[in-house]
């Protein structure tokens, strides 16, 4: 008999998942500890400081800079290379989330790797209320989907910006202030709007 996947193994592979599965709502918590850590180290200790956040992300530079307030679901699927992240910048990383080095972060730029079902029917099924109850099957209320987030080196996420899941874009490429970014957007151009598109190409 094939292994049922766990709720975990199906928001890592991009599938429809159950997003308040108790192995997922325990990782979140154990996120929220490691962020409450790391506000709790004294900002002069620089050191102790990069030490505290490394214990947030899977991966991070050792030159990284995390502006707070900032917020992020599991951590441990974000991945940043030499970066500065400003403040009030959310990442909601139920799948993979990579920024490259030297990327800049604006404010209060979110990454939503996480969404749901646009249609309400499949977003809140007529029995969602006996999902807490315990009186209903996890496999009934697969509600939530997480795609990977990809941002290349050298790029500028202006202040406000939302980047969507399943979302890649290329290298050198600026994003403006408050653009919602759906698509892919190419390297070395400057991106816009909502939804964003390509504006210029710095090699034109």
């Amino acid at each position: 008999m094939t292994k049922k996947p766990s709720e975990y193994e199906k928001m890592l592979a991009g599938k429809y998942y159950c997003g308040i599965d108790e192995e997922l709502m325990a990782m979140a918590a154990e996120a929220q500890t490691r962020l409450k850590a790391y506000r709790a180290v004294d900002d002069a200790d620089k050191a102790a400081k990069h030490a505290a956040l490394a214990k947030i992300f899977g991966s991070i530079g050792e030159n990284t800079i995390v502006a707070e307030p900032f917020y992020i679901d599991f951590g441990i699927h974000t991945h940043i290379g030499n970066c500065f992240i400003n403040i009030g910048c959310t990442f909601l990383d139920g799948n993979k989330i990579t920024i490259g080095d030297y990327t800049l972060i604006g404010p209060h730029v979110q990454l939503l790797a996480s969404s749901h079902p646009a249609d309400p029917e499949e977003r809140i099924p007529d029995n969602f209320e006996d999902l807490f109850s315990g009186n209903a099957d996890q496999d009934d209320f697969n509600t939530n989907i997480c795609k990977p987030i990809s941002i290349g080196k050298k790029c500028w996420i202006g202040g406000g910006a939302i980047i969507m899941g399943g979302v890649t874009i290329g290298d050198g490429t600026t994003i403006g202030a408050g653009s919602v970014v759906t698509k892919d957007i190419p390297a070395r151009c400057v991106a816009v709007g909502n939804p964003a598109r390509v504006i210029k190409y710095f090699d034109d």
